[in-house]
This record gives C-alpha cells, sequence and structure tokens, in this order.
C-alpha cells in the first residue's frame, strides 16, 4: 500500500492516512500505540511486552511523517515515544476505509 499523506485529526486522538487511489483510513491513537512493533512493545517472536495500563491513557499523535513507500513515522505525546510503523501492517490492520477524498 502506498499512503500519499498522513494527517493527524481529532485533536491527536486519530490518524487519518490518504493512500493513492484516494481512500482514506482512519487509526486510534491509543490502537496505533498499542500495537507498535517496536523492542520495547513486542518480542522478537511477537509477543506483546506490555498492556493497556502501560500506556498514557491520554496518549495522542503529535507528529506523523510518511518514510517513503514503507512505513510511517510517528510521535506520540504525552511521552514523545516515538515508533516506526510499516505500510503493511497498517493496510493488513485496516478494519473500514473512510469514503474518498473529496
Amino acid at each position: 500500500m502506498t499512503y500519499i499523506s498522513a494527517d493527524i485529526i481529532d485533536n491527536g486522538n486519530t490518524l487519518l492516512l490518504t493512500d493513492n487511489s484516494e481512500n482514506q483510513t482512519r487509526f486510534h491513537a491509543m490502537w496505533l500505540r498499542d500495537n507498535a512493533l517496536d523492542v520495547e512493545t513486542r518480542a522478537a517472536n511477537g509477543q506483546r511486552l506490555i498492556t493497556l495500563n502501560d500506556i498514557p491513557k491520554d496518549s495522542i499523535v503529535q507528529a506523523a511523517n510518511l518514510c517513503g513507500n514503507t512505513s510511517i513515522s510517528i510521535e506520540f505525546g504525552p511521552d514523545g515515544k516515538k515508533n516506526r510503523v510499516p505500510n503493511s501492517m497498517v493496510a493488513r490492520k485496516c478494519i473500514r476505509q473512510a469514503r474518498k477524498k473529496g
């Protein structure tokens, strides 16, 4: 999946991704944080190392940048946690796509 924009909406509670077909998909900040693939969140075998109780309840997306066609760099607030999410992961986990832009 190739995304052309990553927009922070709903006061940082939601990340809106637009793909190259102009389909838009929303991801909640808490879901993105909970499903992070970094070594502090997931073991090499995929086992979860944290629970929802370990994540700040007021987590938001503070910054999001597309990293070529491969991933999205996300910085979460309020603690400044940074993570890189593969495009393939968000494309697979997409439950519902929003309507086309426009």
